[in-house]
């Protein structure tokens, strides 16, 4: 029986690859994140709102008769609600920044997924038609040793050399299904058409330093909510009756913080947000340098190639003789060659895409390189 994923990604139709990264992002972020965020950033902690005990003490040798009684009032700080909120909206949005980044890397994979694919099977392709020579070679070879031309160790190797194309085809069949498998899951299809060409645009902010934002502004409310009341506001008043025998009285306790040092938290908390937010911006320039110089490389290659073949190649390519199938042989390769140094190029700009934070753009044709 076959799977219904397997069924629906046969028959839906080929993606192009912007296409297969919007696909691929509705498909695997969680769609309930939105909602999530938007209850966090307008909740409220309860610790934000004041609080009422009722406090009871019993006695030894009569535990069941109450010697003392009372109402114990927490009183949170002014502004303990806005504090409290700005932590749910802070959480809010990390949980966006979080998310963001992984757009990022769901993207870059879509795009990648797309590329393999028609690397795949241009490779597939590229092993059949190899195949088809060596057995026109065989086969000649197989002639030539019937009568007398070539050694009998000649055909010998010819077949071998068919074996070995044959494997070949087994190898890029095993790594087309597993592309096609990954973009599949991806976007739903296995199909891939056109190419990764996108604009090479710049995010407004990478999401690596949105995320370490959204960290610092968390952690600089949650400091804020912590030191709330840190100027002796008090943290309870209680009101008592105590039952001392011959007579009773009323207790009126009021428990107050005493900061015993200075502590200069929001400061250090700033500090060190402004430190890992300059070594995040390092890594990051350093990641677009690396992927910028890939790509100047991988299009200098590929310019290198992109030059035409003489017109008597393809014609000699036609002829049923070994010089004919050699040449046959040897323009399949170097269409290869060149066609890989385009997936090279492709593959660089999907990196630099990636270490520039973009995740969709609109297609283009392929073209010049807009750095």
């Amino acid at each position: 029986m076959i799977a219904p994923a397997l069924i629906a990604a046969l028959l839906a139709p080929p993606i192009d690859c912007e296409t297969a990264v919007r696909v691929a992002l509705e498909r695997l972020l969680d769609p309930a994140a939105a909602d999530t965020r938007a209850r966090l950033a307008t909740s409220t902690d309860p610790r934000s709102r004041p609080g009422l005990q009722a406090r009871v003490r019993g006695g030894y040798p009569t535990p069941n008769v109450v010697d003392r009684a009372g109402l114990r009032l927490t009183l949170p700080p002014p502004g303990t609600d806005a504090a409290y909120a700005r932590i749910g909206q802070a959480t809010a949005g990390v949980m966006w920044a979080q998310q963001s980044s992984d757009a990022l890397l769901f993207a870059a994979d879509a795009r990648r997924a797309h590329l393999e694919v028609r690397r795949a099977e241009a490779a597939l392709r590229d092993a059949r038609g190899l195949h088809a020579i060596v057995v026109a070679q065989a086969g000649l070879r197989a002639r030539q040793a019937q009568v007398g031309v070539v050694p009998g160790l000649r055909a010998v190797q010819a077949r071998l050399e068919v074996e070995a194309a044959l494997d070949e085809i087994a190898a890029q069949q095993a790594a087309t299904a597993a592309a096609r498998a990954e973009l599949s899951r991806l976007t739903g299809t296995d199909e891939a058409q056109g190419v990764c060409a996108p604009t090479l645009t710049t995010a407004s902010e990478h999401p690596a330093l949105a995320a370490d934002r959204a960290e610092s502004q968390l952690i600089a409310a949650r400091v804020e909510a912590r030191d709330l009341g840190a100027d002796l506001w008090p943290d309870f008043i209680e009101a008592a009756w105590d039952d001392q025998g011959q007579s009773s009285r009323g207790i009126l306790s009021v428990g107050v913080d005493i900061p015993l040092s200075a502590d200069d938290r929001t400061g250090l908390v700033e500090a060190q947000a402004r430190a890992q937010r300059a070594r995040m911006e390092q890594l990051i320039e350093r990641q677009i340098t690396a992927a910028t110089a890939r790509l100047t490389a991988a299009e200098a290659h590929q310019a290198a190639l992109d030059r035409p073949l003489p017109k008597d190649f393809a014609a000699a390519a036609t002829h049923e003789t070994s010089e004919g199938l050699a040449i046959r042989e040897a323009l399949i390769r170097t269409q290869a060659r060149r066609r890989e140094a385009v997936f090279a190029v492709e593959a660089a700009r999907i990196d630099l895409l990636e270490a520039r934070g973009v995740k969709v753009v609109e297609p283009r044709s392929t073209g010049p390189s807009d750095r």
